[in-house]
């Protein structure tokens, strides 16, 4: 934790130490996510959450997963759209999204506005 302070023309940041925490903890947690390295599933990648969808040990963070690549030959992510854009023609459709509590949302448009609504995730 810091504490950034202005002076004049120089910016200043002072480090408070956390009194929860020993003076070897840093290394207990070398990736700092949260989770100590005995028990994270990435222990190199950031990663609090710890997700981990086929339940193998090892967390999706540290996982080479297939890749797909539009608009590029070498994708860097699962999806790796480059220089494209997505275009979903059927208002009832949208792009879902589960978040870290495990729930699904659904994003679609209705009216220029962006509309969220809670659905099952996909199986």
């Amino acid at each position: 934790m810091g504490i950034l302070k202005k002076d004049s023309h120089f910016f200043f940041v002072f480090y408070i130490p956390n009194p929860n925490q020993g003076p070897n903890d840093n290394n207990n947690d070398i990736d700092c996510d949260g989770v100590v390295n005995e028990t994270d599933n990435c222990i190199n990648t950031y990663n609090p959450y710890q997700i981990d969808q086929n339940n193998n040990g090892v967390g999706d963070a540290c996982e080479d997963f297939p890749k797909i690549g539009m608009g590029t030959t070498g994708p860097k992510r699962e999806l790796h759209l480059s220089n494209t854009d997505v275009y979903i023609d059927n208002p009832e459709k949208g792009i879902i999204l589960k978040d870290n509590n495990g729930t699904c949302y659904k994003l679609t448009m209705s009216n220029g506005a962006i509309q969220t609504v809670v659905v099952p995730c996909p199986q």
